[in-house]
């Protein structure tokens, strides 16, 4: 007796049904890993996103190599709200930065210290680092002595005190030796405070991360992973790894 075709079919489905297992379910809205629908871009950024930075009212900054944000400029910064649209109150003057912004640290006072590759901001000399006020203007009150900083910066870390450590590809600030890190007064001059022990980093500097105590973390490129005191002399008192770190 031949089998009715509707029971094949159920059949054929149930084998199948075991083959492929249970449907892939998607995490309930609110779980920890399910993406947050509330926070939608309109369009996004032209092209890769390098730095983050989160203010205290929720906002949230973001640098990189794009120039554009839905199709509106934005040269390597942006600032969005909390819901992922643009924040219009925040905006570079004229052209802005001319190339990349690989770091970001918010000041207390809602100033906001970016680091990169770019030279210029509005046409004016920026090398490699600047400040900016809260609206997205130039800060006057900051600006390197002469020539600043030589090479890219990669990592910003603000003291308690308002110091500035930089640290990147640079081995100069106004002609004299930086390796790969240095410490800038709160005005943007140099910290004749702070100096790295004989010839300094042998290897780019990507992250810096402050302890308690004052010590100094870096990590970066064919580096040695170890602190340092808040002079710039090596913390002889950690053992020193040699490994690649990005992020501390």
């Amino acid at each position: 007796m031949s089998k009715k075709p509707g029971l094949v079919w159920l059949a054929a489905l149930g084998l199948l049904a075991v083959w492929l297992g249970p449907p892939a379910l998607a995490d309930p809205p609110g779980q920890p890993g399910a993406l947050d629908t509330s926070f939608a871009q309109t369009g996004g950024p032209g092209d890769e996103v390098t730095s983050l930075a989160l203010q205290p009212d929720g906002k949230i900054l973001a640098g990189g190599a794009f120039t554009t944000y839905n199709g509106t400029a934005a040269p390597g910064l942006v600032r969005l709200n909390a819901d992922g649209t643009r924040d219009a109150w925040f905006n570079q003057t004229g052209t802005g930065l001319n190339s990349v912004v690989n770091a970001l640290a918010l000041q207390p006072d809602g100033k906001i210290l970016v680091g990169g590759a770019f030279t210029t901001y509005n046409g004016a000399a920026a090398p490699k680092l600047i400040r900016l006020n809260a609206d997205g203007t130039r800060d006057a009150t900051f600006a390197q002595t002469g020539t600043g900083l030589s090479n890219d910066v990669h990592a910003l870390a603000l003291q308690p005190d308002g110091k500035i450590l930089a640290g990147g590809y640079f081995l100069n600030y106004n002609g004299a030796p930086a390796q790969r890190m240095i410490r800038l007064n709160a005005n943007g001059t140099r910290d004749a405070s702070f100096t790295l022990t004989g010839a300094g980093l042998n290897g780019v500097v990507e992250t810096i991360a402050l302890q308690p105590d004052g010590k100094i973390l870096i990590g970066g490129y064919h580096i040695d992973f170890a602190p340092l005191n808040s002079d710039g002399s090596v913390d002889t008192t950690f053992a020193r790894t040699s490994l690649s770190v990005q992020t501390l």
